[in-house]
């Protein structure tokens, strides 16, 4: 910002310069004066642009830092979500195991029992 400043400055000095050495002053029409003011005011809408074209890439940094959060918050609690599903998913598994197993436990005591009490029926016919 600063190095556009000083290169507007040297063009209107140079331009001012030029001016002197064909004829004065007078000839380009503007006082020294009003060189400065113009400089002052030609600042003055540098430094306003520069700080409207700041402003706004602040404000566009600040919109995608809140999607990056929005994004981040949508991806824990979509992964929450499926932890939680998982969670379910094996609670459910382990109980159907559970009951697999006692229905298995429960068929072999019966068949057991079925045997002692065929042997016992084949031992009292002896």
């Amino acid at each position: 910002m600063m190095q556009l400043c000083r290169a507007e400055r040297k063009k209107l000095i140079n331009a001012e310069a030029k001016a002197e050495a064909l004829g004065g002053a007078q000839q380009s029409g503007m006082t020294p004066g009003a060189i400065v003011a113009q400089q002052a005011k030609q600042n003055a809408s540098l430094l306003e642009m520069e700080e409207k074209r700041m402003h706004k890439m602040k404000r566009r940094q600040e919109k995608e830092l809140e999607q990056m959060l929005q994004f981040e918050f949508k991806m824990q609690e979509i992964q929450t979500e499926r932890d939680k599903r998982m969670e379910i998913e094996k609670a459910k598994e382990e109980k159907r195991k559970r009951e697999k197993e006692k229905r298995s436990k429960l068929a072999a005591e019966e068949r057991r029992l079925k045997d002692l009490k065929k042997k016992a029926m084949e031992d009292a016919e002896e």
